[in-house]
């Protein structure tokens, strides 16, 4: 009876923990032995986070008190992240006697690196031992006016230093200013995770800038990129067999068009440059990214499914970016979110998409229209009418296996960051 009062309790545990009911969980552990010892793995098997002083000594003292026992059940996830400038000393030796034990941890995130890294001396070294990790994450703090967090040092330390043959790595530089006070930066990501290139197959960075290199990592299938400087050949080099590219860059719109010329430029940079190395991905499955950083990366690259976001488009030499990145990827499925800007009189959005030649590869298209109905914009129905027609006498000329046009409508008014679901129909 005891056995099948213990089974119905452990259910009951398992399921607080699924759904969240963390305070509920450790009341049960309260009550006995039996629930405290058996509890311990489902209250360690989910993201546990660490983000102050008292966190990380109530879990230090925790995980200590029977080490053999618990540090086998904390697998999950581990999000250490703080928001001072640093932790005490006393916590951050109590990090470094948590992270000295770990042994079946798969995901590290370190959010706000430097700060962290710089509460202990051995904390660098006792993260980059760790042999068990499949996956990090690091945000790593740069111009700030605090020093640990302008600091990368002991940041590029961890990654280069790694023991872990890691599959899945996230690195953000958090800018605070266009350049750190003190010159620090880390610029060969591609170098700097060379211990995993022979498992690395997903990989997400933020504003790094690395060059070309002998490394190569076979099985990397993922890269998401913000870019600071837009050349995609190291990339080519690195990734050779990559199949999802997703794009990042500047949110502000551009509307200046003297800045056309200067894409002009950067796309020439890296046309000139694929061409002189002779490399090129052959085939993507998937890429993603707004208008602009799409024309500089000049991809020459068959796509399977591209999204295009081109919803800050406002002038007539932007929408002409279009005809060259259809050109560049000759998409087969092509998602494009749009403003409604552009169904109005004069605009050359369907145009453009006629120009090119790529249009005729286009099999679905789907758009994704933020409506903005400011000033004198035309009532609902008025718009519906003119985007519908011109879906029509648009792009199913010039795309001839186009089986599928949809438009998925959202409201989005300027100054409001909210958008609802509108509806959708097919043209």
């Amino acid at each position: 009876m005891l056995t099948l009062d213990l089974d119905i309790m452990f259910t009951v545990m398992e399921l607080q923990a699924l759904e969240g009911y963390r305070e509920d969980l450790l009341s049960m552990m309260r009550t006995c032995h039996a629930l405290r010892s058996g509890g311990v793995k489902y209250l360690l098997d989910k993201e546990v986070t660490l983000s102050d002083n008292r966190k990380i000594l109530s879990f230090a003292c925790f995980m200590l008190a029977r080490p053999k026992e618990r540090f086998p059940f904390l697998r999950r996830s581990l999000c250490i992240e703080c928001h001072m400038d640093r932790f005490s000393d006393v916590a951050g030796g109590a990090l470094v006697q948590v992270l000295q034990r770990i042994s079946h941890l798969r995901h590290l995130a370190l959010l706000n690196t430097g700060a962290i890294l710089a509460s202990n001396l051995l904390l660098a070294d006792a993260i980059a031992s760790l042999t068990c990790l499949e996956s990090l994450e690091m945000i790593i703090g740069v111009g700030h006016r605090l020093g640990p967090l302008s600091n990368t040092t002991f940041s590029e330390h961890v990654i280069k230093f790694m023991h872990a043959k890691l599959t899945s790595v996230a690195l953000r530089l958090s800018r605070h200013g266009d350049l750190p006070p003190d010159g620090s930066h880390i610029d060969e990501v591609i170098l700097l995770l060379s211990h995993s290139a022979s498992t690395l197959k997903s990989l997400e960075c933020d504003y790094f800038s690395p060059h070309a290199s002998s490394v190569v990592y076979p099985r990397m299938r993922e890269l998401t990129v913000r870019l600071q400087e837009p050349h995609v050949l190291p990339y080519v080099a690195a990734f050779p067999n990559l199949s999802r590219l997703v794009v990042r860059g500047p949110t502000t719109a551009i509307d200046d068009v003297g800045l056309s010329s200067e894409l002009f430029a950067l796309r020439e940079v890296n046309l000139h440059g694929l061409e002189e190395a002779g490399e090129r991905w052959t085939h993507l499955d998937y890429v993603s990214g707004r208008l602009e950083y799409l024309y500089v990366l000049a991809l020459d690259t068959r796509v399977k499914t591209l999204f295009i976001d081109a919803s800050f488009l406002w002038n007539d030499w932007t929408i002409a970016l279009l005809p060259d990145v259809l050109a560049d990827t000759r998409p087969t499925h092509l998602e494009m979110r749009v403003s409604s800007q552009v169904f109005k009189a004069g605009r050359s959005f369907l145009g453009g998409f006629q120009q090119s030649s790529a249009a005729q590869l286009v099999e679905v298209l789907d758009l994704d229209i933020e409506v903005e109905l400011v000033g004198d914009d035309p009532v609902w129905d008025e718009f519906f009418v003119n985007a519908t027609h011109h879906m029509r006498a648009g792009p199913s000329p010039a795309a001839g296996h186009l089986s599928a046009a949809r438009c998925a409508v959202s409201t989005a008014p300027p100054y409001y960051a909210t958008r609802s679901t509108g509806g959708d129909f097919s043209g």
